[in-house]
């Protein structure tokens, strides 16, 4: 689902840190009345779901981009960051504000596409990774270079972007850019975030000033691009954690900044404390500089987090597209192509059928329905990361392992069943041994198997600067704690 940025909101914690009070524990908030901050990408409405918690928005205000909205113009995929309080009676988080900023907002200069339909993309000198599970409102084979788009996700501590939704816009004005300052020269009053040059000649500052302006701060910048590709900034806004007069709830997601041990770790300027923490979706040794995840503790006014619980996240390397055979809501299961996935509180819904339904989640999916469903092996058992309803196609398609291999025309991908003699790439199955990694496309011919049509090798994972996806460590081994 990056570095998330936090906003100017110092008031709104003043008062919220002011007006209530209390120590009971409900919802998985403890505290009750006590003020919570969230920050994380929206996966799913009714209100709205952000790090495994259902925030109650009906009171809230929303803002995105600066600009007075809406709770129907959040959209799945946005980082968000909310500010509420837990229901003294029912529990519930009542979410105060809601507010997006985007991360960028500019024209795609440079696209490189990978087999698993994971994007690498560059705009105002930026490097964005779109996995192929994250949203976007456009065919990833559609997006083109020249579109204007607007993207959501994290920055990572080597100054790559992870989005978390990308979507095409109508305007640029003006171009937006977060990041973190470098090669600042106070003479030529310049400096750069990663490749992009900003002038800031011309530029007004908010929640700073042109003091506070530093290398390694962190910034969004405002302004227009000439033909020199330097971005004029007309507005330059400093980036931090919000002040706090003690210690509050926190629900953040985000990217590792710097790792020693669980005892000690930064992220988004918060310096963490997992040693007690319950770890789900992942292992200890899994966790390092540029690791995403998602904690559930509580800060104090020097930004010091004790984690009570952990989440690692790991993009997908799994996918099925097929018919929805079985489902179990209570059990949180769902059946695609044999294949079963395991739900879980993170796992994100997102609607593009000609249904549309902004509330989709397991309870609204119906045996029959076509979906897409991405997940990751954890434990030996497939955990559902996000899970897209589709408009039918007719056909199927599994990226996975290599279970065993029967003959020249015969394999499995995990437990489905291929048969690819008469398929574009047939030629490749003799070279196929257990664990290699492929994409199948065809029709399907029973509950696990498939007619193929196309079958194609995925090449090994490219490295990219602070992610780890290529890396699967061993899940039996722990790290030491201490």
């Amino acid at each position: 689902m990056k570095q998330y940025f936090t906003l100017p909101l110092i008031a709104v914690l003043a008062w919220l840190l002011g007006s209530c009070g209390g120590s009971d524990s409900t919802a998985g908030i403890e505290g009750t009345g006590s003020p919570v901050i969230a920050t994380g990408a929206v996966t799913s409405f009714g209100s709205i779901y952000v790090n495994g918690e259902r925030f109650v928005t009906r009171n809230a205000s929303v803002t995105l981009n600066g600009v007075a909205a809406s709770e129907d113009d959040i959209q799945a995929g946005m980082v968000v960051e909310i500010h509420g309080t837990t229901d003294p009676d029912s529990g519930d988080i009542l979410a105060e504000k809601v507010i997006y900023e985007r991360s960028l907002l500019g024209r795609i200069t440079a696209i490189e596409r990978f087999e698993t339909d994971a994007l690498l993309i560059t705009l105002l000198g930026q490097s964005v990774y779109v996995a192929s599970d994250s949203v976007l409102d456009t065919e990833s084979d559609a997006l083109a270079v020249g579109d204007v788009v607007e993207i959501s996700g994290f920055l990572n501590n080597e100054g790559l972007f992870e989005s978390t939704r990308l979507a095409l816009a109508n305007s640029l004005s003006p171009n937006e850019v977060v990041g973190k300052v470098t090669q600042l020269d106070a003479a030529n009053q310049s400096f750069r975030l990663r490749n992009l040059t900003v002038d800031y000649r011309t530029a007004t500052f908010s929640n700073g000033t042109l003091a506070d302006l530093q290398n390694t701060t962190q910034v969004k910048v405002q302004g227009s691009l000439n033909n020199a590709n330097i971005l004029s900034a007309t507005r330059i806004s400093f980036q931090a954690p919000p002040v706090r007069e003690g210690t509050m709830r926190i629900l953040l997601e985000g990217i590792i900044d710097s790792y020693t041990n669980l005892s000690r770790f930064t992220l988004n300027n918060y310096t963490v404390d997992a040693s007690s923490a319950t770890l789900r979706g992942g292992k200890a040794n899994q966790l390092q500089t540029g690791v995403r995840v998602t904690i559930n503790g509580t800060v104090d006014a020097n930004n010091n987090l004790r984690a009570e619980s952990l989440r690692v996240h790991v993009n997908s390397r799994d996918k099925v597209r097929g018919t929805i055979e079985d489902i179990d809501v209570e059990n949180q299961t769902l059946t695609v192509l044999g294949t079963t996935f395991t739900l879980d509180e993170l796992t994100a819904f997102e609607d593009r059928s000609i249904q549309g339904n902004r509330f989709i989640n397991l309870a609204e999916l119906a045996v029959g329905d076509y979906v897409e469903v991405f997940g990751r092996n954890l434990d030996g058992e497939l955990l559902a990361v996000r899970i897209k309803r589709l408009n039918s196609s007719g056909l199927v398609t599994i990226n996975g392992p290599i279970s065993r291999v029967e003959s020249n025309s015969l394999f499995f991908v995990r437990n489905v069943q291929v048969n690819g003699g008469d398929a574009e790439g047939a030629e490749l199955i003799s070279s196929f041994t257990p664990g290699t990694r492929v994409q199948v496309e065809g029709t399907q011919t029973g509950s696990n198997a498939i007619q193929a049509t196309r079958i194609q090798r995925l090449s090994e994972c490219k490295k990219l600067p602070g992610r780890h996806d290529c890396e699967e460590p061993d899940e039996d081994e722990d790290e030491d704690e201490d």
